[in-house]
């Protein structure tokens, strides 16, 4: 059975290019970049030409700082405790700020301030899952501190009015951080140009081996990192973080149009053969690569389990994400509806033959458990 793979905003598939140079450099470069003898001096040279890539390719000033974190979610509680240490306690602003569709490690980092006497809010969004400037505006205190959210929501794949939020941030005198990881390598954009003071990126979601992330902090902009003193980064982490970067940059302009045209595919695959199918985000401002499908009359647990026999993969939310069915009731969508929604994410690595057999699967287990629910419901009206 063909493994056909979308749920690529949950983790990506790694580059074997990358994990094979991974194992090499594990092997050859173990001792500690800051050590004064010739094995800690021979991993200096990647170490600085991996961190000085990632510079390049994301738009970084000189004067900004870059910190390596081992996950995603530690990149981001690290944003929240330092707010906290070089932020909160010098001002005495103690309001966090998220959106309503936020990812697991937002919410719990936020959730985790109060313990700390702060204060956090989570704001609505449109009927997109966009936050706009106008509920930012109306969502700000005198008091807050920092504004957190995904650039692009992993499930939706809907994209925020970033360079409007920034802006509405920096009249407000409030630190904004931006979680980048969905949007590298679909997406242009330089760091030094988004009017953000803090950058974090995942490489779990960027076809890196799991154990890498980067945050990448304005000059100027106050932060405390976890690690205080000499620190040795691990040179074979980093430098798989950042030859992922270059390769998702590489394949910036197939995801942009081949990917996107394949998206587009699967979209009108399903709706000619499906036309009751809904398609709650197409007129939003999205990723090439995500779309979200609202199956009427069945649940998506159970569509997935379908799915998953068949061997494709994708998503309905839970683990770091809050649940689909959730999200789209927070952007207005009818709650019997949103019941029946996935989520798809695709790869660069996507084929038509495998847009196209995944979209037989899924008509196909579709109709089978419309008909079985159907079935359920006619069987019930009768007893009754």
């Amino acid at each position: 059975m063909e493994e056909i793979y979308l749920d690529n905003h949950s983790a990506t598939r790694p580059h074997s290019c990358v994990v094979d140079q991974m194992a090499s450099f594990l092997k050859n470069y173990w001792a500690a970049s800051s050590s004064p003898h010739r094995l800690g001096e021979q991993s200096q040279l990647p170490l600085v030409t991996s961190i000085n890539k990632l510079y390049d390719l994301l738009g970084v000033g000189e004067s900004d700082l870059f910190y390596f974190s081992s996950s995603g979610p530690e990149a981001i509680a690290q944003v929240f405790f330092s707010t906290y240490l070089s932020h909160v306690k010098e001002t005495g602003r103690t309001h966090f700020v998220a959106t309503d569709l936020e990812e697991a490690p937002v919410l719990l980092s936020m959730k985790r301030m109060e313990k700390f006497g702060c204060s956090a809010k989570t704001l609505p969004v449109n009927s997109f899952g966009q936050l706009t400037k106008e509920i930012l505006e109306e969502g700000l205190r005198a008091r807050s501190a920092l504004l957190s959210f995904s650039w692009a929501n992993g499930l939706t794949g809907v994209i925020h009015p970033l360079s409007d939020l920034a802006e509405v941030c920096k009249k407000k005198e409030v630190l904004l951080h931006v979680d980048a990881s969905n949007m590298i390598g679909k997406h242009y954009f330089r760091f030094q140009d988004l009017g953000v003071d803090i950058m974090t990126f995942d490489g779990t979601l960027l076809h890196a081996p799991r154990g890498s992330a980067g945050t990448f902090v304005k000059a100027g902009a106050p932060f405390s990192p976890f690690a205080l003193g000499a620190s040795s980064e691990p040179v074979a982490a980093l430098l798989a973080l950042a030859e992922s970067v270059e390769i998702s940059m590489h394949n910036f302009d197939h995801v942009c149009t081949e990917t996107a045209r394949l998206r587009d595919k699967l979209e009108k695959n399903i709706l000619r053969a499906l036309p009751d199918v809904v398609f709650p985000f197409t007129e939003a401002e999205r990723l090439p690569n995500t779309t979200v499908m609202c199956f009427p009359g069945v649940v998506n647990e159970a569509l997935l389990y379908l799915l998953n026999n068949k061997g494709v993969y994708a998503s309905m939310g839970g683990g770091q994400f809050q649940k689909l069915s959730h999200l789209l009731q927070l952007c207005k969508i009818e709650k019997a509806l949103s019941f029946g929604a996935i989520s798809f994410s695709l790869s660069f690595e996507i084929t038509e033959d495998q847009v196209n057999k995944a979209s037989e699967i899924i008509i196909d287990c579709y109709r089978k458990l419309k008909n079985h629910s159907g079935s359920l419901t006619r069987a019930v009206s009768d007893a009754s």
